[in-house]
């Protein structure tokens, strides 16, 4: 009896010990890498989604007496085309959870609000109208990042960035881990 509870016991203690690096937080590095892999997509989807947008076909016509949404077309030459293109750069770069929240935004309409974009015949339109682009951050200052809160499964961390005003400010990015890959948990421009 006195051996197996000594067994189970160091079982126990293995298990908790195990368990402490999972409390851990991570390494400036560790997130440092990862946001520096992150940034090009999350720049694309967000510059797409909540920016200036997707370049216009040029040869449509914009009223600027329109007061209802209307939507035109991507050029024909820009890279993301479809609302699956949009959505595989912003899954890249974020959550799955947080990208639901950018696609509800930039794809859903309902009794409150029209959707930013919509496909017609597989071809991406914008709307011009209603969905004003909102301010970016211009870049991040990746060697200021510091882990400030987390663990292995989430964390915060600071970082200074150039606002669209050229003012530096320090904003706070949210991170998860998905499938063992860091993604953002939040807006990142």
């Amino acid at each position: 009896m006195r051996k197996i509870l000594s067994i189970v016991s160091f079982a126990l203690l293995i298990c908790l010990l195990s368990s402490c690096a999972y409390l851990v937080r991570p390494e400036d590095k560790e997130i440092r890498e990862a946001l520096e892999k992150l940034l090009p997509d999350a720049y694309t989807a967000t510059y797409i989604i909540y920016g200036p947008g997707i370049e216009l076909d040029p040869e449509a016509e914009i009223d600027p007496t329109w007061k209802n949404a209307h939507y035109i077309p991507v050029a024909n030459d820009y890279p993301y085309r479809t609302v699956d293109a949009v959505k595989a750069v912003a899954l890249r770069a974020f959550s799955a959870d947080y990208a639901e929240d950018m696609f509800e935004y930039a794809f859903v309409n309902n009794d409150y609000m029209m959707s930013r974009y919509t496909e017609y015949e597989g071809r991406l339109s914008m709307d011009v109208v209603l969905k004003k682009p909102l301010k970016m951050a211009k870049e991040f200052y990746t060697e200021t990042l510091h882990v400030v809160k987390g663990n292995s499964f989430a964390c915060k961390a600071d970082i200074e960035c150039l606002l669209a005003n050229d003012e530096r400010a320090t904003v706070t990015l949210s991170f998860v881990k998905e499938n063992d890959v860091w993604k953002l948990d939040g807006p990142a421009y």
